[in-house]
């Protein structure tokens, strides 16, 4: 797709099909608070029907991947937990992947975390 200097309407079908995995920020992308972008539901179906993958991020730590898929589907959305990237889950994660962490947290914060910390199987004391 070097050779596409500028997006335009003409151009779009073939720079979707040079890309295999779309990266889609939720808050004012998919949603803005409890409303769905217009055409964002028609266009995550239309990705997916062309076989694209698509995940979802967000640095909204408030939810965890479980909430964000109950958010999803009541907005009329498919999303798996797989397909959502969140911070609560990516700290969990990295807690435990990258640093190879072990021991008690004390986390401030709410039932994002708290619930991908239970996930994850990190003890946590704190107000969670």
């Amino acid at each position: 797709m070097d050779s596409i200097k500028q997006l335009t309407k003409s151009t779009v079908p073939d720079f979707i099909a040079s890309i295999d995995t779309f990266l889609i920020d939720c808050d004012g992308v998919i949603w803005q608070g409890t409303e769905v972008v217009e055409g964002a539901r028609e266009a995550l179906a239309q990705l997916r029907k062309q076989g694209k993958r698509v995940f979802f991020v967000t640095n909204n730590s408030t939810k965890s991947r479980k909430q964000y898929v109950q958010k999803f589907h009541g907005l009329g959305i498919q999303a798996t937990e797989e397909e959502i990237i969140c911070t609560a889950y990516v700290a969990a994660r990295y807690l435990t992947c990258n640093l190879g962490y072990h021991g008690k947290v004390y986390l401030v914060a709410g039932t994002g975390l708290t619930e991908e910390f239970d996930e994850a199987k990190i003890p946590y004391i704190g107000p969670g």
